[in-house]
Protein backbone atom coordinates (compact mmCIF):
# COMPACT_ATOMS: atom_id res chain seq x y z
CA UNK A 1 0.00 0.00 0.00
CA UNK A 2 2.65 2.48 1.08
CA UNK A 3 4.65 2.30 -2.25
CA UNK A 4 1.39 2.65 -4.33
CA UNK A 5 0.46 5.01 -2.12
CA UNK A 6 3.26 7.12 -2.48
CA UNK A 7 3.78 6.75 -5.98
CA UNK A 8 0.20 8.21 -6.40
CA UNK A 9 0.67 11.02 -4.34
CA UNK A 10 3.55 11.88 -6.30
CA UNK A 11 2.20 11.88 -9.29
CA UNK A 12 -0.80 14.45 -8.57
CA UNK A 13 1.67 16.79 -6.54
CA UNK A 14 4.27 16.69 -9.76
CA UNK A 15 0.87 17.16 -11.93
CA UNK A 16 0.31 20.12 -9.50
CA UNK A 17 3.74 21.54 -9.17
CA UNK A 18 3.91 21.64 -13.37
CA UNK A 19 0.46 23.88 -13.40
CA UNK A 20 1.98 25.74 -10.92
CA UNK A 21 5.61 26.72 -12.42
CA UNK A 22 3.95 26.60 -15.85
CA UNK A 23 1.49 29.04 -15.01
CA UNK A 24 3.94 31.80 -13.10
CA UNK A 25 6.59 31.34 -16.20
CA UNK A 26 4.40 31.92 -18.46
CA UNK A 27 3.25 35.37 -17.11
CA UNK A 28 6.67 36.20 -16.36
CA UNK A 29 7.85 35.49 -20.23
CA UNK A 30 4.61 36.09 -21.94
CA UNK A 31 2.99 39.34 -20.48
CA UNK A 32 5.59 42.00 -20.95
CA UNK A 33 6.17 41.52 -24.64
CA UNK A 34 1.56 41.34 -24.90
CA UNK A 35 1.97 44.58 -23.20
CA UNK A 36 3.81 46.18 -26.05
CA UNK A 37 1.70 44.74 -28.45
CA UNK A 38 -1.14 45.36 -26.63
CA UNK A 39 -3.49 47.50 -29.06
CA UNK A 40 -5.63 47.93 -26.48
CA UNK A 41 -2.65 49.75 -24.03
CA UNK A 42 -2.13 52.07 -27.36
CA UNK A 43 -5.68 52.59 -27.57
CA UNK A 44 -5.92 53.94 -23.69
CA UNK A 45 -2.56 56.39 -24.36
CA UNK A 46 -4.05 57.72 -27.59
CA UNK A 47 -7.26 58.95 -25.69
CA UNK A 48 -5.35 59.67 -22.72
CA UNK A 49 -3.03 61.97 -24.65
CA UNK A 50 -5.93 63.89 -26.78
CA UNK A 51 -7.20 64.81 -23.23
CA UNK A 52 -4.10 66.22 -22.16
CA UNK A 53 -4.09 68.32 -25.08
CA UNK A 54 -7.56 69.49 -25.23
CA UNK A 55 -7.07 70.13 -21.33
CA UNK A 56 -4.04 72.04 -22.18
CA UNK A 57 -5.62 74.10 -25.59
CA UNK A 58 -9.04 75.04 -23.95
CA UNK A 59 -7.43 76.27 -20.08
CA UNK A 60 -3.69 76.21 -20.23
CA UNK A 61 -1.53 75.01 -17.59
CA UNK A 62 -3.78 74.97 -14.26
CA UNK A 63 -6.32 73.13 -16.52
CA UNK A 64 -3.57 71.01 -17.85
CA UNK A 65 -2.46 69.81 -14.62
CA UNK A 66 -5.78 69.43 -12.74
CA UNK A 67 -5.96 66.67 -15.28
CA UNK A 68 -2.81 65.45 -14.89
CA UNK A 69 -3.01 65.38 -11.25
CA UNK A 70 -6.61 63.49 -11.60
CA UNK A 71 -5.42 60.71 -14.18
CA UNK A 72 -1.96 59.89 -11.36
CA UNK A 73 -4.33 59.72 -8.65
CA UNK A 74 -6.42 57.16 -10.55
CA UNK A 75 -3.66 54.89 -12.33
CA UNK A 76 -0.38 55.65 -10.25
CA UNK A 77 1.25 56.70 -13.13
CA UNK A 78 3.53 59.51 -13.68
CA UNK A 79 2.35 62.14 -16.84
CA UNK A 80 3.44 64.61 -18.62
CA UNK A 81 3.15 66.97 -21.49
CA UNK A 82 6.05 68.44 -23.16
CA UNK A 83 6.63 70.39 -26.51
CA UNK A 84 9.00 69.27 -28.82
CA UNK A 85 11.93 71.57 -27.35
CA UNK A 86 10.99 69.20 -23.90
CA UNK A 87 9.22 71.68 -22.01
CA UNK A 88 6.90 70.86 -19.69
CA UNK A 89 3.73 72.70 -20.86
CA UNK A 90 2.51 72.02 -16.79
CA UNK A 91 5.18 73.65 -14.99
CA UNK A 92 7.52 75.19 -17.74
CA UNK A 93 10.68 73.62 -16.73
CA UNK A 94 13.04 71.89 -19.43
CA UNK A 95 12.65 68.33 -19.25
CA UNK A 96 14.93 66.59 -22.29
CA UNK A 97 15.73 63.90 -19.97
CA UNK A 98 12.00 63.29 -20.30
CA UNK A 99 12.65 62.68 -24.13
CA UNK A 100 14.09 59.24 -23.61
CA UNK A 101 12.14 56.17 -23.49
CA UNK A 102 12.79 52.84 -21.44
CA UNK A 103 11.61 49.15 -22.49
CA UNK A 104 9.06 47.29 -20.37
CA UNK A 105 11.50 45.28 -17.85
CA UNK A 106 11.81 41.30 -19.42
CA UNK A 107 11.46 39.95 -16.01
CA UNK A 108 9.76 41.77 -13.21
CA UNK A 109 10.86 39.30 -10.45
CA UNK A 110 12.28 42.03 -8.39
CA UNK A 111 9.41 44.65 -8.27
CA UNK A 112 9.17 48.12 -8.64
CA UNK A 113 10.08 47.83 -12.05
CA UNK A 114 9.70 51.09 -14.23
CA UNK A 115 9.46 51.69 -17.77
CA UNK A 116 8.69 55.02 -20.13
CA UNK A 117 6.20 55.49 -23.08
CA UNK A 118 6.62 58.35 -25.12
CA UNK A 119 3.80 58.97 -27.93
CA UNK A 120 4.41 62.06 -30.03
CA UNK A 121 1.43 64.18 -31.65
CA UNK A 122 1.04 63.72 -35.36
CA UNK A 123 1.23 67.05 -36.04
CA UNK A 124 4.41 67.09 -34.53
CA UNK A 125 3.82 69.35 -31.35
CA UNK A 126 3.42 67.52 -28.12
CA UNK A 127 5.08 64.91 -27.02
CA UNK A 128 3.10 62.45 -23.81
CA UNK A 129 4.91 61.37 -21.66
CA UNK A 130 4.44 58.27 -19.09
CA UNK A 131 6.35 56.96 -16.69
CA UNK A 132 4.70 53.61 -15.72
CA UNK A 133 5.43 52.13 -12.34
CA UNK A 134 5.31 48.14 -11.89
CA UNK A 135 3.90 46.78 -8.52
CA UNK A 136 3.98 43.27 -9.52
CA UNK A 137 5.01 40.86 -6.95
CA UNK A 138 4.74 37.15 -7.53
CA UNK A 139 5.24 36.27 -3.60
CA UNK A 140 1.74 37.97 -4.03
CA UNK A 141 0.07 35.65 -6.06
CA UNK A 142 1.57 33.09 -4.04
CA UNK A 143 -0.07 33.96 -0.60
CA UNK A 144 -3.14 34.83 -2.82
CA UNK A 145 -3.40 31.93 -3.96
CA UNK A 146 -1.56 29.62 -1.43
CA UNK A 147 -4.67 28.27 0.32
CA UNK A 148 -5.92 27.23 -3.34
CA UNK A 149 -2.38 25.13 -3.62
CA UNK A 150 -2.87 23.91 0.27
CA UNK A 151 -6.36 22.51 -0.96
CA UNK A 152 -5.42 20.50 -3.61
CA UNK A 153 -2.58 19.16 -1.33
CA UNK A 154 -4.87 17.77 0.45
CA UNK A 155 -7.18 16.89 -1.98
CA UNK A 156 -4.75 14.80 -3.60
CA UNK A 157 -3.42 13.28 -0.10
CA UNK A 158 -7.06 12.40 0.41
CA UNK A 159 -8.10 11.12 -3.26
CA UNK A 160 -4.18 8.94 -3.15
CA UNK A 161 -4.84 7.56 0.19
CA UNK A 162 -8.61 6.58 -0.82
CA UNK A 163 -7.93 4.59 -4.08
CA UNK A 164 -4.79 2.81 -2.35
CA UNK A 165 -6.14 1.86 0.85
CA UNK A 166 -8.74 -0.40 -0.38
CA UNK A 167 -6.06 -2.03 -2.58
CA UNK A 168 -3.98 -2.52 0.44
CA UNK A 169 -6.53 -4.24 2.38
CA UNK A 170 -7.89 -6.05 -0.44
CA UNK A 171 -4.06 -7.38 -0.79
CA UNK A 172 -3.93 -8.24 2.60
CA UNK A 173 -7.13 -10.19 2.39
CA UNK A 174 -5.82 -11.96 -0.49
CA UNK A 175 -2.66 -12.79 1.13
CA UNK A 176 -4.73 -13.90 4.42
CA UNK A 177 -6.96 -16.47 1.96
CA UNK A 178 -4.13 -18.01 0.04
CA UNK A 179 -2.45 -18.42 3.97
CA UNK A 180 -5.60 -20.75 4.70
CA UNK A 181 -7.80 -18.37 6.04
CA UNK A 182 -10.85 -19.20 4.22
CA UNK A 183 -12.82 -16.87 6.36
CA UNK A 184 -10.73 -13.91 4.76
CA UNK A 185 -13.29 -11.34 2.74
CA UNK A 186 -12.68 -7.73 1.63
CA UNK A 187 -15.87 -6.50 2.69
CA UNK A 188 -15.59 -3.36 0.71
CA UNK A 189 -18.79 -0.99 0.60
CA UNK A 190 -17.19 1.27 -1.94
CA UNK A 191 -19.76 1.77 -5.23
CA UNK A 192 -16.70 2.36 -8.12
CA UNK A 193 -14.61 -0.82 -9.68
CA UNK A 194 -12.58 -1.36 -6.17
CA UNK A 195 -15.98 -2.05 -4.66
CA UNK A 196 -16.66 -4.41 -7.62
CA UNK A 197 -13.29 -5.97 -7.47
CA UNK A 198 -13.48 -6.54 -3.82
CA UNK A 199 -17.16 -7.74 -4.15
CA UNK A 200 -16.10 -10.34 -7.32
CA UNK A 201 -13.13 -11.91 -4.72
CA UNK A 202 -15.65 -11.83 -1.71
CA UNK A 203 -17.83 -13.94 -4.16
CA UNK A 204 -14.87 -16.18 -5.09
CA UNK A 205 -14.36 -16.49 -1.81
CA UNK A 206 -16.74 -17.32 -0.13
CA UNK A 207 -17.20 -20.57 -3.41
CA UNK A 208 -13.94 -21.43 -2.68
CA UNK A 209 -14.67 -21.65 0.84
CA UNK A 210 -17.86 -23.50 -0.13
CA UNK A 211 -16.66 -25.68 -2.29
CA UNK A 212 -13.64 -26.92 0.24
CA UNK A 213 -16.14 -27.24 3.02
CA UNK A 214 -18.28 -29.43 1.45
CA UNK A 215 -15.41 -31.49 0.51
CA UNK A 216 -14.25 -31.87 3.96
CA UNK A 217 -17.56 -32.69 4.99
CA UNK A 218 -17.96 -35.30 2.55
CA UNK A 219 -14.73 -36.95 3.43
CA UNK A 220 -15.56 -36.84 7.41
CA UNK A 221 -18.88 -37.86 6.73
CA UNK A 222 -18.55 -40.62 4.63
CA UNK A 223 -15.33 -41.91 6.24
CA UNK A 224 -17.24 -41.91 9.86
CA UNK A 225 -20.30 -43.54 8.40
CA UNK A 226 -18.61 -46.20 6.53
CA UNK A 227 -16.62 -47.48 9.70
CA UNK A 228 -20.21 -49.73 11.50
CA UNK A 229 -21.56 -51.18 8.02
CA UNK A 230 -17.94 -52.22 6.73
CA UNK A 231 -17.15 -53.71 10.37
CA UNK A 232 -20.91 -55.59 9.81
CA UNK A 233 -20.01 -56.88 5.99
CA UNK A 234 -16.95 -57.83 7.20
CA UNK A 235 -18.08 -60.34 10.04
CA UNK A 236 -21.27 -61.28 7.80
CA UNK A 237 -18.48 -62.42 5.24
CA UNK A 238 -16.62 -64.16 7.75
CA UNK A 239 -19.74 -65.54 8.77
CA UNK A 240 -20.40 -66.88 4.87
CA UNK A 241 -16.65 -68.41 4.92
CA UNK A 242 -17.62 -70.64 8.81
CA UNK A 243 -21.07 -71.01 7.91
CA UNK A 244 -22.95 -73.85 5.88
CA UNK A 245 -26.55 -72.43 5.64
CA UNK A 246 -25.80 -68.59 4.39
CA UNK A 247 -28.71 -67.04 2.95
CA UNK A 248 -29.41 -65.65 6.02
CA UNK A 249 -25.53 -63.98 6.27
CA UNK A 250 -25.98 -63.15 2.52
CA UNK A 251 -29.00 -60.86 3.34
CA UNK A 252 -27.58 -59.36 6.04
CA UNK A 253 -24.79 -58.61 3.69
CA UNK A 254 -26.71 -57.12 1.31
CA UNK A 255 -28.61 -55.08 3.50
CA UNK A 256 -25.25 -53.78 4.31
CA UNK A 257 -24.50 -52.84 0.92
CA UNK A 258 -27.86 -51.33 0.25
CA UNK A 259 -27.41 -49.39 3.01
CA UNK A 260 -23.98 -48.05 2.20
CA UNK A 261 -24.90 -46.96 -1.37
CA UNK A 262 -27.58 -45.09 0.26
CA UNK A 263 -25.41 -43.05 2.40
CA UNK A 264 -23.04 -42.52 -0.20
CA UNK A 265 -25.51 -41.40 -2.50
CA UNK A 266 -27.48 -39.07 -0.41
CA UNK A 267 -24.12 -37.71 1.21
CA UNK A 268 -23.04 -37.14 -2.48
CA UNK A 269 -25.82 -35.53 -3.80
CA UNK A 270 -26.24 -33.12 -1.33
CA UNK A 271 -22.55 -32.06 -1.15
CA UNK A 272 -22.88 -31.37 -4.79
CA UNK A 273 -25.77 -28.95 -4.39
CA UNK A 274 -24.11 -27.65 -1.80
CA UNK A 275 -20.87 -27.04 -4.10
CA UNK A 276 -22.85 -25.60 -6.42
CA UNK A 277 -26.25 -24.30 -6.57
CA UNK A 278 -26.44 -24.35 -10.52
CA UNK A 279 -26.37 -28.31 -10.53
CA UNK A 280 -30.01 -28.41 -9.11
CA UNK A 281 -32.32 -30.37 -11.35
CA UNK A 282 -35.56 -28.02 -10.53
CA UNK A 283 -38.63 -29.14 -11.80
CA UNK A 284 -42.68 -28.86 -11.03
CA UNK A 285 -43.66 -31.21 -8.50
CA UNK A 286 -46.69 -32.64 -6.70
CA UNK A 287 -46.66 -33.82 -3.45
CA UNK A 288 -48.85 -36.36 -4.14
CA UNK A 289 -46.85 -37.69 -6.30
CA UNK A 290 -43.63 -37.01 -4.01
CA UNK A 291 -45.09 -38.55 -0.82
CA UNK A 292 -46.69 -41.36 -2.69
CA UNK A 293 -43.47 -42.36 -4.02
CA UNK A 294 -41.65 -41.81 -0.57
CA UNK A 295 -44.22 -43.92 0.98
CA UNK A 296 -43.66 -46.77 -1.35
CA UNK A 297 -40.24 -47.30 -0.90
CA UNK A 298 -40.41 -47.65 2.62
CA UNK A 299 -43.40 -49.51 2.98
CA UNK A 300 -41.04 -52.86 3.08
CA UNK A 301 -38.90 -51.73 5.79
CA UNK A 302 -41.59 -50.61 7.76
CA UNK A 303 -43.23 -53.81 7.48
CA UNK A 304 -39.99 -55.80 8.23
CA UNK A 305 -40.43 -53.44 11.74
CA UNK A 306 -43.75 -54.28 12.15
CA UNK A 307 -45.03 -50.99 12.22
CA UNK A 308 -46.68 -49.61 8.90
CA UNK A 309 -47.13 -45.71 7.05
CA UNK A 310 -50.52 -44.10 7.27
CA UNK A 311 -50.32 -41.15 4.94
CA UNK A 312 -53.33 -38.73 5.90
CA UNK A 313 -54.38 -35.24 4.52
CA UNK A 314 -52.46 -35.34 1.64
CA UNK A 315 -52.73 -31.74 0.22
CA UNK A 316 -52.12 -32.27 -3.81
CA UNK A 317 -50.05 -29.18 -4.50
CA UNK A 318 -47.26 -28.06 -7.00
CA UNK A 319 -43.88 -26.51 -6.43
CA UNK A 320 -40.41 -25.72 -8.18
CA UNK A 321 -37.49 -27.84 -6.89
CA UNK A 322 -34.99 -30.74 -7.12
CA UNK A 323 -37.14 -34.00 -7.34
CA UNK A 324 -34.40 -36.36 -6.23
CA UNK A 325 -33.06 -33.94 -3.38
CA UNK A 326 -36.29 -33.58 -1.57
CA UNK A 327 -37.22 -37.24 -2.02
CA UNK A 328 -33.68 -38.07 0.10
CA UNK A 329 -34.86 -35.68 2.85
CA UNK A 330 -38.15 -36.67 3.21
CA UNK A 331 -37.17 -40.52 2.90
CA UNK A 332 -34.47 -39.97 5.68
CA UNK A 333 -36.73 -38.05 7.79
CA UNK A 334 -39.48 -41.08 7.44
CA UNK A 335 -37.09 -43.77 7.47
CA UNK A 336 -35.80 -42.26 10.51
CA UNK A 337 -39.40 -42.22 12.01
CA UNK A 338 -39.93 -45.79 11.39
CA UNK A 339 -36.32 -47.03 13.04
CA UNK A 340 -38.12 -45.77 16.03
CA UNK A 341 -41.51 -46.63 15.86
CA UNK A 342 -42.58 -49.56 18.32
CA UNK A 343 -44.03 -52.42 16.72
CA UNK A 344 -47.90 -52.79 15.67
CA UNK A 345 -47.43 -48.60 16.02
CA UNK A 346 -47.99 -46.54 12.69
CA UNK A 347 -45.82 -43.52 11.47
CA UNK A 348 -48.20 -40.34 9.98
CA UNK A 349 -47.19 -38.12 7.12
CA UNK A 350 -49.44 -35.25 5.65
CA UNK A 351 -49.22 -32.36 3.39
CA UNK A 352 -50.63 -28.92 3.46
CA UNK A 353 -49.67 -25.16 3.75
CA UNK A 354 -49.51 -22.63 5.64
CA UNK A 355 -48.59 -18.70 5.02
CA UNK A 356 -48.00 -19.73 0.81
CA UNK A 357 -45.48 -22.89 2.37
CA UNK A 358 -45.98 -26.48 1.72
CA UNK A 359 -45.79 -28.35 4.97
CA UNK A 360 -44.91 -31.74 5.47
CA UNK A 361 -44.95 -33.53 8.54
CA UNK A 362 -43.99 -36.81 9.64
CA UNK A 363 -44.72 -38.51 12.90
CA UNK A 364 -43.65 -41.57 14.67
CA UNK A 365 -44.91 -43.09 18.52
CA UNK A 366 -41.60 -43.91 19.99
CA UNK A 367 -40.07 -42.47 22.88
CA UNK A 368 -39.44 -39.48 21.82
CA UNK A 369 -36.47 -37.02 22.15
CA UNK A 370 -35.40 -35.24 25.61
CA UNK A 371 -36.28 -31.34 24.71
CA UNK A 372 -32.93 -30.42 25.26
CA UNK A 373 -31.74 -32.29 22.56
CA UNK A 374 -34.53 -31.08 19.49
CA UNK A 375 -32.52 -28.47 17.76
CA UNK A 376 -29.00 -31.08 18.09
CA UNK A 377 -30.57 -34.08 16.20
CA UNK A 378 -30.08 -31.99 13.13
CA UNK A 379 -26.19 -32.18 13.65
CA UNK A 380 -24.23 -34.78 12.31
CA UNK A 381 -23.36 -37.83 13.90
CA UNK A 382 -25.30 -36.73 16.89
CA UNK A 383 -26.88 -39.64 18.65
CA UNK A 384 -29.28 -39.04 21.48
CA UNK A 385 -28.39 -41.57 24.34
CA UNK A 386 -31.47 -42.05 26.38
CA UNK A 387 -34.74 -44.25 25.56
CA UNK A 388 -35.11 -43.03 21.70
CA UNK A 389 -31.41 -44.36 20.45
CA UNK A 390 -32.02 -47.78 23.01
CA UNK A 391 -34.96 -48.35 21.53
CA UNK A 392 -34.13 -48.13 18.04
CA UNK A 393 -30.72 -49.36 18.13
CA UNK A 394 -29.18 -46.40 17.29
CA UNK A 395 -29.41 -44.60 13.81
CA UNK A 396 -26.51 -43.50 11.28
CA UNK A 397 -26.22 -40.58 12.51
CA UNK A 398 -26.53 -38.64 9.70
CA UNK A 399 -29.72 -38.61 7.83
CA UNK A 400 -31.98 -35.76 9.58
CA UNK A 401 -28.31 -33.74 9.08
CA UNK A 402 -29.03 -34.58 5.31
CA UNK A 403 -32.43 -33.59 5.35
CA UNK A 404 -31.73 -30.31 6.78
CA UNK A 405 -29.09 -29.81 4.28
CA UNK A 406 -31.35 -30.69 1.31
CA UNK A 407 -34.11 -28.20 2.80
CA UNK A 408 -32.01 -25.64 3.22
CA UNK A 409 -30.64 -25.81 -0.47
CA UNK A 410 -34.76 -25.28 -1.41
CA UNK A 411 -34.43 -22.20 1.14
CA UNK A 412 -36.55 -24.09 3.46
CA UNK A 413 -37.01 -24.72 6.79
CA UNK A 414 -37.06 -28.30 9.51
CA UNK A 415 -37.65 -28.64 12.89
CA UNK A 416 -38.46 -31.09 15.27
CA UNK A 417 -41.18 -31.13 18.48
CA UNK A 418 -42.17 -34.09 20.90
CA UNK A 419 -45.50 -35.21 20.06
CA UNK A 420 -46.07 -36.94 23.64
CA UNK A 421 -45.83 -39.42 22.43
CA UNK A 422 -43.08 -39.55 19.87
CA UNK A 423 -41.53 -36.94 17.45
CA UNK A 424 -43.02 -34.99 14.28
CA UNK A 425 -40.37 -33.43 12.46
CA UNK A 426 -41.83 -30.35 10.06
CA UNK A 427 -40.25 -29.69 7.01
CA UNK A 428 -41.74 -26.07 5.64
CA UNK A 429 -41.28 -25.40 1.74
CA UNK A 430 -41.54 -22.15 -0.07
CA UNK A 431 -43.81 -22.15 -3.33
Amino acid sequence: MRGLFARMLAWLLATLLFGVVAFFLSSFLFAPGKMQRDQFLHRIVDYEFADAVRAYESGGAPALGAYLDRMTALVSNKYYLLDTQGTDLRTGAVRKDLLVATPPPRWRVLPPRSFRILQPSRDGRYVFVIDITVHYDPTWDLLSFGWIIAVIVLLAYALAFTLARPIGRLRETVMRFGQGDLSARAHLKRKDEIGELGLAFDEMALRIETLLAAERRLLQDVSHELRSPLARLSFALELVRKSPSSEDVFQRAKKEVDRISRLIADLLQVTRVEGDSGTRNDEVISTDELLGEIVEDCSLEAAARGCRIDLRENEVREFRGDHELLRRAVENVLRNAIRYTPSGQSVEITSGSENNELVIAVRDYGPGVPERELEAIFRPFHRVEEDRNRAGGGGVGLGLSIAQRAVLLHHGRISASNAQPGLRVKIWLPF
